[in-house]
């Protein structure tokens, strides 16, 4: 069934397509991202709720001889005629435009297998009139029932594929239609600019991507990413369009609108992966090119072959429209197009963005699976790791000491811009510690800063108690101090050791704490590699970091030491891609889709990480928009269960088509019955493809991932 259900637009579409001699399934599936298949499908069902009592009533008044009254063959007549040019008008539109174009396609055999039936009998009925008694010349059943239960079928698969379309619905959804401007001003989402500032109420959806300039709130991002646990977000935060403000007020300065969004990027995605072409689909096309004008020849030889045998005529006809019936490839068609929806589909509701078929291909042979270290395997993002206490062999030791010294260096390290700075007042923020106000500030580049504080500054208890005199407050290097005890020395010496940085901090020249800052491995690492390994997959790591800290990940995350490349730059990654492939290896590399990029374009398969707004990187083939690597085991598995359904489809059409057309044309498959069969081989392709929407992931989605 290959022509759209029914509807104008959708019709239109697929007759365009057919027109320019092209397989009609391109326009019908690039068609079903939009709202159109709910139209589409309501009028397909009225067209089969209309076709099928009118079927029913023809086929039973012509084959029950107590139903027959005056005039019974007229009134069959009618009821056959409402079904095939009213009720099978889609199909009959589409294989006249394709004739027009010098084209077959699938509904060519419906439309002749249909209307032969149909004006064999019309012919015999204006002949004869009433007298026409003798039903075996009348054929008015088998046409209307051949296009009743097509019907049927095509009013499932229109359902079938609004469904499939659902994910991009409803992220269309999730536009805003009005935003209001800081000025307080409503206008159009279409009028929206970038460098807009808008606002974002409690219960609202973000209108667009931006930065956070004013206030903070609570943000459920679960539309985007999958994460369930609303994230907090304030001033100097990206946040992304569709996301819902759960409470708190934001100002939000737009930095991309329209097409340029994170929702029309991934609606874009979306649209390209539904509407690509596996090679296994090209394949098909290639087989259904040939097959149509196969099984006209083999039904107009049916016909010519009988007659010469000096078979009745009404025989001759019966195999030639079953031929043409049983022949249809509708099963074929649908084997690619309903699985690869239904699959992208469930994708993207589990937060996998399908960038194109031909990845499904790839993704079955991929026996090795390269990690990026930063920002993909850890969180890219600096963290204190530990802090150690060196003030313990004096009376101002203990835990009070090391809070009121971290609050110091906290509010020293507001004024750098250094990355080690602002994690370590990220975490005295975290920690809810009171930062006192800085009276002077002084930078040591390449060593540290000095920060003066007034004599009244409080603790970080807030207790109220204050130190006596001004405190010179110092972080940074150990030659920043004049004294730095040797359990401080040791700390920072065994950081090191393990790839992180140390920081030392301290008054009046003495080194009185030493903090340890580095990457933070993602909570979802190690299982995700646990996953890939089990399903025999090498697993490796790329990574222009040190040996050191390169190891040392690999060994929280279970990668052998030995598949650890480290100190790599981004042409190293390219020639380790490469290597690998010449050696007879199918790469599929992981990266955090902006740095790895060149890598990720090298790979066989390209599976970017993206919190919403990396989601639309050029060079991967698969995006996990979650920040959960253990999405990624979870996509090459669905990836590749939509390709093991396509083969099961396409081997199901094959197996059916070679077996029918034979008994079809010995007479032995009359036409009602090849119609039933051909529209139950479609349907069982329907019904197989439906069950991608079943798929589980291993690990579903968890908020907080990473």
């Amino acid at each position: 069934m290959s022509a759209p259900a029914a509807g104008t637009d959708t019709e239109t579409a697929a007759d365009a397509h057919a027109g320019s001699g092209s397989d009609p399934h391109a326009g019908h599936v690039a068609s079903v991202s939009e709202p159109e298949p709910d139209a589409a499908a309501r009028l397909a069902l009225l067209r089969w709720v209309v076709s099928a009592p009118s079927a029913l009533f023809a086929l039973f008044v012509s084959v029950v001889e107590s139903w027959h009254f005056a005039g019974w063959q007229w009134a069959v007549g009618a009821a056959a005629t409402v079904v095939v040019w009213w009720g099978g008008w889609p199909i009959l539109r589409t294989a006249w435009t394709n004739l027009l174009h010098g084209a077959t396609a699938m509904d060519t055999l419906i439309a002749l297998g249909s209307l032969s039936a149909w004006s064999w009998s019309t012919v015999v009925l204006l002949r004869d009139g009433s007298d026409a008694g003798d039903t075996a010349l009348l054929f008015y059943d088998a046409a209307a029932l051949i296009v009743a239960v097509v019907l049927v079928g095509r009013w499932l698969e229109t359902r079938a594929l609004g469904n499939s379309g659902d994910a991009v619905a409803r992220l269309a959804e999730l536009t805003a239609g009005q935003v209001r401007l800081a000025s307080g001003a409503d206008v159009d989402i279409d009028e929206l600019r970038v460098g807009d500032d808008f606002l974002v109420r409690p219960g609202e959806r973000v209108a667009t991507d931006g930065v956070v300039v004013d206030g903070a709130a609570s943000i459920d991002t679960a539309a985007i990413t999958g994460e369930p646990v609303p994230r907090e977000f304030g001033v100097g935060d990206t946040v992304t369009g569709g996301t819902l403000n759960v409470s708190g007020a934001l100002v939000v300065r737009a930095q991309a609108v329209g097409d340029d969004s994170t929702i029309a990027r991934i609606r874009e995605m979306l649209r390209a992966a539904q509407a690509s072409r596996a090679p296994v689909q090209r394949m098909a096309d290639r087989v259904s090119a040939v097959f149509v004008p196969t099984a006209l020849a083999v039904s107009a030889v049916a016909l010519t072959g009988r007659l010469l045998a000096g078979s009745a005529a009404q025989d001759a006809v019966f195999a030639a429209v079953a031929v043409l019936v049983v022949a249809c490839p509708c099963a074929l068609g649908l084997a690619t197009p309903i699985a690869l929806l239904v699959g992208t589909g469930r994708a993207a509701q589990l937060g996998v963005l399908v960038k194109s078929a031909t990845v499904l291909e790839e993704t079955r042979r991929v026996d090795t699976v390269l990690f990026d270290k930063t920002g993909t395997l850890t969180e890219g993002l600096m963290h204190v790791t530990g802090v150690t206490d060196g003030t313990t062999d004096s009376d101002s030791g203990g835990a009070a000491a090391v809070a009121q010294l971290l609050a110091l260096a906290a509010a020293a390290e507001q004024r750098s811009e250094h990355p080690i700075g602002a994690a370590i007042v990220a975490h005295a923020l975290e920690a809810e510690l009171l930062l006192p106000t800085v009276a002077s500030f002084e930078n040591q580049p390449g060593f540290g800063a000095i920060a003066t504080f007034a004599s009244d500054t409080p603790d970080s208890s807030s207790s109220g108690s204050s130190s006596s005199g001004p405190v010179e407050v110092r972080v940074g290097r150990a030659e920043l101090f004049d004294v730095v005890p040797p359990a401080l020395a040791r700390a920072s010496a065994a950081a090191q050791e393990r790839g992180d940085t140390s920081v030392l901090a301290g008054r009046d020249g003495r080194a009185e704490i030493a903090v340890s800052v580095g990457d933070r491995l993602k909570p979802s690492a190690a299982p995700a590699v646990a996953q890939l390994r089990g399903r025999g997959l090498r697993v490796a790591m790329l990574s222009g970091d040190s040996e050191v800290v390169a190891l040392r990940i690999a060994e929280l995350v279970g990668i052998d030491a030995a598949d650890v490349h480290a100190g790599l730059t981004p042409a190293d990654k390219l020639d380790a891609i490469g290597a690998l492939q010449a050696s007879g290896h199918k790469v599929a590399m992981v990266g955090d889709g902006i740095n790895d990029a060149p890598a990720l374009a090298r790979a066989d398969v390209s599976i970017a990480i993206g919190s919403g707004t990396d989601i639309a990187q050029d060079a991967a083939s698969l995006t996990i928009v979650r920040d959960d690597l253990r999405a990624v085991p979870d996509a090459m598995a669905l990836s590749r269960s939509i390709l093991r359904t396509i083969r099961q489809n396409l081997a199901w059409a094959f197996a059916y088509n070679t077996a029918a057309i034979p008994l079809a044309a010995f007479g032995i498959v009359n036409p009602a019955v090849a119609a039933v069969a051909t529209a139950c081989s479609s349907l069982l392709v329907v019904n197989n493809s439906l069950r991608l929407r079943r798929f589980q992931p291993e690990a579903p989605p968890a908020g907080g991932a990473g």
